[in-house]
């Protein structure tokens, strides 16, 4: 039951895009309100020619009286289920703001998968497409010099550069980058959550 409080949830404004995330307890407070600030949706499914999960008719969000009524489906909807002492209900996977209109954006944080999207998989010493094995994110102030983990002191570069770099800097090594290393512009929420953590988020996923 506390495994299944705290899984995730997708949450959509009311134009039914994706705009964050929150858990299953933390739904139902929101479901329970009054008035509620958001609903449970109904998500029906069905495949595509392509294979593809696709919204079906009858979804939906629902107001929380009739959710505990929906029946908890054993079959591709993967629904959960919660129970109480007297009855068990279908977990929710998927919110809506339904008085939520706005798109948020969001910085990306960092990482080195991210440093790779930022600089588009190239090496931005020689402009050269790197392959995953072939690449690296070398520092501009290395850290054994007190560098950091910045969007500002990263770029990707060709491994074989990063390992005779050492701990100079670019200037240092005579590099003139494609492009100043700086933090990537933010980006409206929707195109953020690239993961479907659950079956039923995969119809909103872009």
């Amino acid at each position: 039951m506390s495994f299944i409080l705290s899984a995730p949830v997708l949450v959509l404004n009311k134009h039914w895009a994706p705009i964050g995330e929150t858990t299953v307890e933390r739904s139902i407070v929101d479901m329970m309100g009054d008035p509620p600030s958001k609903m449970a949706m109904n998500v029906e499914m069905q495949q595509d020619r392509d294979g593809k999960w696709i919204l079906a008719s009858g979804s939906g969000p629902v107001p929380f009286e009739d959710w505990l009524r929906l029946p908890v489906r054993n079959d591709h909807h993967q629904d959960r289920i919660l129970h109480t002492g007297n009855f068990a209900f279908r977990g929710p996977t998927v919110l809506i703001c339904t008085g939520y209109d706005k798109m948020p954006r969001k910085q990306m944080r960092w990482s080195v998968g991210n440093v790779w999207v930022r600089d588009n998989g190239t090496c931005q010493v020689t402009g050269r497409k790197l392959s995953r094995a072939e690449g690296n994110v070398g520092h501009d102030k290395a850290r054994a010099k007190g560098g950091r983990d910045e969007w500002n002191n990263v770029a990707l570069i060709d491994r074989r550069l990063n390992t005779i770099q050492g701990t100079k800097s670019f200037a240092e090594m005579g590099w003139k980058l494609l492009k100043q290393p700086k933090a990537p512009p933010a980006l409206p929420a929707s195109v953020t959550i690239r993961v479907a953590k659950h079956i039923q988020w995969e119809p909103f996923i872009l």
